[in-house]
């Protein structure tokens, strides 16, 4: 079985059912890639884009942005909120050290 991942959620396929039109597809994908100068190829399921190939390193690159977008969202988020302070002693006192 091939687990293929799908926006958090994971869909199990029994791999000899993908393993040779899978292959053909991606060989075919990584020379494109190649030869396009690592463009992402697109998979056509009905006329209709299904899936997408696309160079390793590229899909990191993807997922770093994207972590690095919910980061600073949280960040905004954080700057919205007013700022309380308080005494250093009394967060030393409350931590159980002498200040």
């Amino acid at each position: 079985m091939v687990g293929v991942r799908e926006q958090g959620t994971e869909h199990r396929l029994p791999a000899d059912a993908l393993r040779a039109p899978l292959t053909r597809s991606v060989r075919r994908a990584c020379v494109n890639m190649k030869a396009t100068h690592e463009k992402p190829s697109i998979v056509m399921r009905g006329g209709k884009p299904a899936a997408v190939i696309l160079d390793i390193g590229e899909y990191r690159e993807m997922l770093e942005r994207l972590e690095d977008i919910d980061d600073l969202k949280a960040l905004e988020a954080m700057r919205r909120k007013s700022l309380k302070f308080r005494p250093l002693d009394d967060l030393l006192k409350e931590c159980g050290r002498d200040a």
